[in-house]
């Protein structure tokens, strides 16, 4: 198959799942936000995004970590893969229980005393359950794209996005807060039935045997990959809950906290098409990676960049000159979240050229350096800068502080391949855009 042809169905059946499941998950914030009001609506966006937040959180790396190392190993030692698949699994699996576990039990400490919302409490232990099953969907998520499984993807995603959908919103307008949470839990369950079926059937068809091992067999990708993966959510939850926290602590923080959520969905939305571009462009990169085959590693990479890059000004125009009329559609009390909006679609653009160039770092192995240079200097400038701004400008201040944030990540990725240039010994795809060599085509 051609590279234009691998490209264009990855991205476009990538693209078919995340419409179903990001689709439903702004349409779900428009019901809620006009159904239940704005600061319900802020109530459930933090139960969101700290449910979310740590569900990431418990797959340890894993997901990201397994999608890498089944594209490099699929089609060139399938034992290495089985092994990795298994190996992965049992390590998420454990820290999963043990985040699940904390979580019910820090519910009350977490909502009352950090959150100053003690009726909170039995939303977050329901979001314990949710955690579970969503950290073993994105596992499973993982492992299809490291397979190039975009079809089984797409189907996973459209029934899950509906299914989101329907139940959430039912239980929401029969049960207002705790019925979208129960809602939650329930679409997370199929999430992960639906997905961990498709897992299993795509490694029968490609002949990948799961090799259940101690995750210490693969210590080498963990101490490389994954750890320093992990580090950086690990690093990521508490700056950016902190940050939220901070604002919703504010004078009418949910209500702040509700325009903040409705401007972010809006800059979700026009980084929608370059993060499902750049997941397929990295499958591609580790794969041509793993066949040694330098000249269509610089071809992905360069297309990688150009595609995002188009994609995503043109989303973020779009975005800024009909946002005012988007924000309508919350409800009449969202238009105060335009000026939050241009902050937030200003982090957009430079988060595009960030997710378009990082995946070369990440694909030559250099989870360290990412983290010290890029996550490490990011997360501190969201939480300083949020500090500062928030009492001064309430939601727009924490937008502020995320376009900081953005920026500081930009120019700390551009530090990390400057000296990972110069640090060295074989060329990679970045150094033969400046100095090509010779390199003879394989496959």
């Amino acid at each position: 198959m051609s590279l234009a042809r691998r490209f264009t169905r990855g991205i476009s059946l990538s693209l078919v799942a995340a419409v179903f499941n990001q689709g439903s998950t702004f349409a779900l914030n428009l019901v809620i936000s006009n159904l239940l009001g704005k600061k319900i609506f802020g109530e459930f966006s933090m139960v969101l995004s700290t449910i979310l937040s740590i569900s990431v959180l418990t797959q340890v790396g894993a997901g990201y970590t397994v999608s890498k190392y089944l594209a490099e190993f699929r089609n060139h030692d399938r034992e290495r893969a089985g092994r990795l698949i298994g190996a992965f699994f049992l390590f998420t699996l454990g820290f999963n229980c043990l985040a699940c576990l904390a979580l019910f039990f820090g519910a009350a400490p977490l909502a009352g005393t950090w959150l100053k919302a003690p009726q909170l409490c039995g939303e977050f232990q329901i979001g314990s359950a949710i955690v579970f099953f969503l950290s073993l969907a994105g596992f499973a998520t993982g492992a299809l794209t490291g397979l190039e499984a975009f079809p089984r993807i797409a189907r996973a995603g459209v029934f899950n996005g509906l299914c989101y959908l329907i139940l959430c919103t039912s239980l929401s307008y029969w049960a207002g807060l705790r019925g979208a949470v129960w809602g939650l839990l329930l679409s997370a369950i199929l999430q992960f039935l639906s997905l961990g079926a498709a897992m299993l059937g795509e490694l029968r068809v490609q002949q990948i045997v799961v090799r259940w091992v101690s995750p210490l067999q693969e210590s080498q990708a963990l101490r490389n990959f994954a750890l320093p993966a992990t580090s950086a959510g690990y690093l990521t939850l508490p700056f950016t809950w902190g940050s939220n926290a901070l604002l919703v602590n504010s004078l009418g923080g949910y209500e702040q906290m509700g325009l903040y959520t409705a401007a972010n969905n809006l800059r979700t939305l026009a980084l929608f098409i370059p993060n499902n571009i750049v997941g397929v462009g990295t499958t591609m990169l580790n794969d041509a990676k793993g066949a040694n085959n330098r000249s269509l590693y610089r071809k992905i990479f360069i297309t990688n960049v150009l595609v995002v890059c188009a994609a995503a000004f043109a989303t973020t125009l779009f975005l800024l000159l009909f946002g005012l009329k988007i924000l309508a559609v919350y409800g009449k009390d969202f238009s105060g979240a335009y000026p939050v909006l241009t902050f937030l679609l200003c982090a957009a653009i430079t988060d595009s050229l960030y997710i378009a160039c990082s995946p070369d770092l990440h694909a030559q192995g250099r989870m360290w350096l990412s983290l010290g240079s890029v996550a490490l200097p990011r997360d501190i400038s969201l939480f300083l800068l949020a500090g500062h701004f928030i009492p001064l400008y309430g939601a727009q201040g924490l937008a502020m502080a995320a376009c900081g944030s953005s920026i500081t990540a930009l120019l700390g990725l551009g530090l990390a391949i400057l000296w990972s240039q110069k640090n060295r010994s074989n060329p990679t795809p970045q150094d033969l855009l400046i100095n090509p060599l010779p390199v003879a085509d394989q496959g």
